[in-house]
């Protein structure tokens, strides 16, 4: 396409293509500066854990994360934070490199590189660069499949509709909103004239058979554990439902300008209200289609959600790969600068925060004083040799303490609770009755500074309970962080009589 990129006052809207790639390597090797300033952090902690047990498939999500830890762990023969943080540096080039190859199946190579600057200088990347999720593999195994998924269309050849169906598969195992990938690509085929030929050919069953193998694993797990992953990802989020809230939606669009930019977004926005006028009118060529089709279903979608449901502010990333495309005739070069700066001061001020600690984030989703943490534990389990270790804060708190030590340490199943993957361990808490354990209470918000008072639930499962200490975590003199310890006498299971 090579009139995708219009020109207004006699001025190319993209920037030099030189400047592009100073822009690409400038934010990727901040984003490596930054691998050894980032500590641990909980979903670090907690995928790590996901690595170190293999199974077909895990609670929460499918097994991909998991799968890429123990790879970079393996090759690098480390289980260090910065493994992690490398980890998710590299795949990140990689998810950019991907987008690359898919913008020149719409374009050419200097407006490919020009759409990649804008990917690699958005918060999106940023946020993939330094924290381990399931977004890492998703977007990865995404892109690349759009990727080979363009060229079955394009080409009709079987090695790509092979590549289509396996990373199809792989994306899905990252993540369950990768099965619109599978989906994707049958509403790419049946809505276009120009596409729906190809079901002529055995491509797309063959992209078919072979992801809903790979995907299997996830199905295996699900089927032998009573489908709580899906139950969990289904049923108790539709639970959680509110009644209409517009303050949810505002949020939402809130929290998407600052993951894409406002001069990406707002692009993307108008775009997508434009095709959905010439979707209607059934006037979209087969390009413009594909790119609608991975968009508009999770912008418009997870949009519509958002009135009644938080939704989070990664579930939307994927569509910002096609998303960018769609947009480009749009991209203009100051819009451009606008974004370059929004980045620009972004990156300083998190650069400030990673390095300096100014702003305390109160709350455990921190990479701050996890190691203080740890090793107080540490010096506590010296002082009460036979005693079991748990908190009760989700995996957080948990999943750092098993990361760090390197011990078994145990989550709020201990109090009979729901615990996520901690659940399924295959550890038998009956084993710990009569035991003393040692509670660590964290307490993000800083409350109750001077009353240490026991939390109830505690009464229900151990005989008696006394407060041990404080653990503070301080910084410049000022206390950032604190976790209460609690000596918890003779444990009675967590389903006591």
């Amino acid at each position: 396409m090579s009139n995708l990129f219009a020109f207004r006052s006699g001025e190319n809207l993209s920037i030099q293509e030189s400047s592009a790639w100073k822009i690409l390597v400038l934010f990727n090797a901040w984003h490596l500066f930054w691998i050894p300033w980032i500590g641990i952090m909980p979903q670090d902690a907690y995928y790590h854990l996901y690595a170190i047990n293999p199974s077909l498939s895990y609670f929460d999500h499918p097994p991909g994360i998991a799968w890429l830890i123990r790879f970079f762990q393996l090759f690098l023969n480390s289980h260090s934070v910065i493994v992690l943080k490398f980890m998710d540096w590299l795949v990140t080039l990689g998810i950019q490199l991907g987008a690359y190859h898919l913008f020149r199946t719409f374009t050419g190579r200097s407006e490919s590189i020009y759409l990649t600057a804008w990917l690699g200088a958005s918060p999106m990347i940023l946020l993939l660069a330094f924290n381990t999720t399931p977004d890492v593999p998703l977007l990865l195994g995404w892109v690349w499949a759009l990727v080979a998924m363009r060229k079955a269309f394009s080409a009709n050849r079987m090695v790509f509709w092979v590549l289509t169906g396996l990373l199809a598969g792989i994306t899905f195992d990252s993540k369950y909103t990768g099965l619109w990938i599978l989906l994707g690509m049958h509403g790419a085929l049946i809505f276009s004239r120009t596409y729906r030929r190809l079901y002529r050919s055995p491509g797309p069953y063959l992209a078919t058979l072979l992801a809903l193998a790979v995907m299997s694993p996830v199905f295996i797990w699900n089927a032998e554990h009573h489908f709580v992953s899906f139950l969990f990802q289904s049923g108790e989020r539709a639970a959680t439902i509110k009644r209409l809230n517009p303050a949810l939606f505002f949020g939402h669009l809130g929290s998407q300008l600052g993951v894409a930019s406002p001069f990406l977004l707002i692009p993307i926005w108008i775009r997508l209200y434009r095709n959905l006028i010439r979707w209607f009118g059934r006037r979209l060529e087969p390009d413009t289609w594909f790119q609608f089709i991975f968009t508009a279903p999770f912008v418009l979608g997870f949009g519509a959600i958002a009135l009644i449901y938080w939704v989070k502010i990664n579930w939307v990333m994927p569509a910002y790969l096609t998303g960018i495309m769609m947009a480009a005739p749009l991209l203009t070069r100051n819009l451009f600068k606008g974004h370059f700066y929004f980045a620009l001061v972004l990156h300083l001020l998190l650069t400030l925060e990673f390095v300096f600690y100014l702003i305390p984030v109160h709350s455990d989703d921190t990479w701050f004083g996890w190691k203080e943490l740890a090793t107080e534990v540490h010096s506590i389990e010296q002082e009460y040799p036979g005693t079991f270790v748990f908190s009760a804060d989700g995996y957080k708190t948990t999943a750092v303490l098993r990361f760090l030590n390197r011990q078994t340490y145990y989550a709020e199943n201990i109090l009979g609770r729901p615990a996520l993957h901690f659940d399924y361990l295959g550890e038998d808490l009956n084993d710990l009755v009569g035991k003393d354990g040692i509670f660590i209470d964290s307490n993000p918000g800083l409350k109750d500074l001077d009353s240490n008072p026991v939390p109830a639930v505690l009464h229900k499962h151990f005989k008696d309970i006394d407060f041990i200490r404080a653990i503070d975590v301080k910084r410049s003199g000022q206390l950032v962080r604190q976790f209460r310890v609690y000596l918890c006498h003779d444990y009675l299971g967590p389903n006591p009589d």
